[in-house]
C-alpha cells in the first residue's frame, strides 16, 4: 500500500519555481531517504505535504488524502520539520503533556514516548538546558505522540553525537520493521546510507532518481571486476546467461554488479579457478553527486 504519495508537486514563488513537477511514493512500512543539494526543495515538499505551504499545483497525499482532510492527523503522520522549540521554563514531561492535550493523548503515552526516544531520566529537566541532540530528541518524542503509522522526519540527526546517532539508526529501523512508514530528509550521506533501504534524489526541485540502494549503485557505473586464467571461458558463460561482460585482460573482465554469486556459482560448476572477484559499487555519496552534480547538501527554502 502507497503511505506518501506526490503527484505533480509545483510551488512557485514569483518566478521561482522551488518544486518542479515532482512525484514520488513511499510504500507503507517502508525507511526512505529524502537527498538532494541546496534549494533542491526537499523541505518545501515536507511542507506541502503537512499540509503548512499551498502547492501551486498537484498534490501531497497521506494514504490518499491531502494532510487537511485526514480525520485525526496525528494519528495518522508525526512530523519533524524542525527542531521543536518548547518553552525554556518547561520540563520534557510537561511539554509533551501540553501536546498531548490537543490531540487526547493522556500522560501514559508521553512517558511511552519519553522512554522511547531516551529521555526518561531528563523528563523533569527544564528543556531550556537541553542540547541540540536533547531537543532533537523531545521533537521525535512529540511526533510520536499521536502513535502515527508514518513519520517524517527533517534532519533528525542533527546535534546527536555518535552515540545518539547509533540508537537513531536502530530506532529508525525498528519504527520501519514494526510496520511504520520513516521519510528522513537528511544531508549527512554516510549516515543515511546505513539507515535506510530507498532513497528518493531530487535537484532543482525535480525528481532525479528514486529507488534502492542497490538499484542506484548500478546506475551509477559500479562495476563487478573478475580475474582467473580462464576469463575468456567465464566471459562466454556470463555473455550466454545475459550479462554484459568487457574483457580488460587476458586475465580480467567486468560484469555487471549483483553477480558476484551468479559467477562464483559458475566458477564452481565448470571447474573455473578464481583470484579475484569484487564489486566495485559506488557509495551513496558517490551516486548523488554523479547524479545531482552537486558539491553539497542543504535544505530548500
Amino acid at each position: 500500500m502507497v503511505a506518501i504519495a506526490i503527484e505533480g508537486l509545483t510551488k512557485r514563488y514569483r518566478d521561482r519555481r522551488v518544486v518542479d513537477g515532482l512525484g514520488f511514493t513511499v510504500e507503507e512500512g517502508s525507511l526512505v531517504g529524502f537527498l538532494g543539494p541546496n534549494g533542491a526543495g526537499k523541505t518545501t515538499t515536507l511542507r506541502m505535504l503537512l499540509g503548512l505551504v499551498r502547492p501551486t499545483s498537484g498534490q501531497a497525499l497521506v494514504y490518499g488524502r491531502p494532510y487537511r482532510d485526514l480525520p485525526d492527523p496525528a494519528r495518522v503522520i508525526g512530523a519533524v520539520i524542525e527542531t521543536m522549540t518548547a518553552h525554556p521554563r518547561r520540563t520534557a514531561r510537561r511539554h509533551l503533556r501540553m501536546l498531548g492535550l490537543r490531540i487526547g493523548v493522556g500522560p501514559r503515552r508521553v512517558d511511552t514516548v519519553l522512554e522511547l526516544v531516551g529521555l526518561t531520566g531528563a523528563a523533569d529537566r527544564r528543556a531550556g538546558g537541553f542540547s541540540l541532540g536533547m531537543r532533537q530528541r523531545l521533537a521525535l518524542a512529540g511526533a510520536l505522540l499521536g502513535d502515527p503509522g508514518v513519520l517524517v522526519l527533517d534532519e533528525p540527526a542533527n546535534g546527536l553525537d555518535p552515540e545518539g546517532i547509533h540508537w537513531l539508526r536502530g530506532f529508525l529501523r525498528a519504527q520501519a520493521a514494526e510496520g511504520r512508514t520513516v521519510l528522513v530528509s537528511s544531508h549527512q550521506l554516510a549516515e543515511v546510507e546505513h539507515t535506510v533501504d530507498q532513497v528518493v534524489i531530487v535537484a532543482r526541485g525535480r525528481l532525479v532518481a528514486a529507488g534502492s540502494l542497490d538499484a542506484l549503485r548500478a546506475r551509477a557505473s559500479g562495476r563487478l571486476h573478475v580475474r582467473s586464467p580462464q576469463a575468456e571461458r567465464l566471459a562466454g558463460l556470463m555473455t550466454a546467461a545475459g550479462a554484459t561482460v568487457r574483457m580488460t585482460g587476458h586475465d580480467r573482465l567486468e560484469g555487471p554488479l549483483g553477480w558476484s554469486e551468479y559467477v562464483g556459482l559458475l566458477s564452481a560448476e565448470h571447474r573455473i579457478p578464481l583470484f579475484e572477484l569484487r564489486e566495485d559499487a559506488p557509495g551513496l555519496e558517490e551516486v548523488f553527486f554523479r547524479l545531482t552534480g552537486a558539491g553539497g547538501l542543504g535544505e530548500a527554502p
